[in-house]
């Protein structure tokens, strides 16, 4: 599971080799990302501090991402939430005792609260188009 997001909040700034570091931990074991997202929109309260983010810095991250998975030949990649669960949070989430862990994910969707896609799902859409060749 990869959520650099967390401590740094511009993809741009992740380091080169942050991806390459992770397949590093397993050398021997095919490189899988089995969960990961970026947020679309700021991480606010009741997480403890502000996490800037929008649909711009989700696509960034998640051209990285592939690209990145790509040529580490990994397995597979897993985007955490397909949609952002506005409705859910509403309703029953954002009272729940870890609330502020679970905000983390809220607006990480592909596809936004109302069902609206993001600019990240043309480029993950892209990327399963793409012949994989396999080392």
């Amino acid at each position: 599971s990869s959520y650099p997001f967390v401590e740094q909040s511009d993809p741009d700034l992740l380091a080169a080799d942050y991806f390459t570091e992770l397949a590093n931990l397993a050398p021997n074991k095919p490189f899988v990302i089995a969960e990961t997202a970026w947020p679309a929109e700021d991480v606010t309260a009741p997480y403890p501090v502000l996490i800037p983010a929008n649909e711009a810095t989700q696509q960034a991250y998640l051209e990285r991402l592939l690209a990145d998975s790509d040529s580490l030949s990994a397995a597979f990649v897993c985007w955490f939430f397909t949609r952002d669960f506005d409705d859910f949070w509403e309703s029953d989430l954002k009272f729940n005792a870890i609330a502020p862990t679970i905000r983390l994910w809220k607006d990480t969707g592909l596809y936004d609260g109302q069902g609206n896609s993001r600019p990240a799902l043309t480029i993950w859409r892209e990327y399963l188009t793409l012949q994989r060749l396999y080392k």
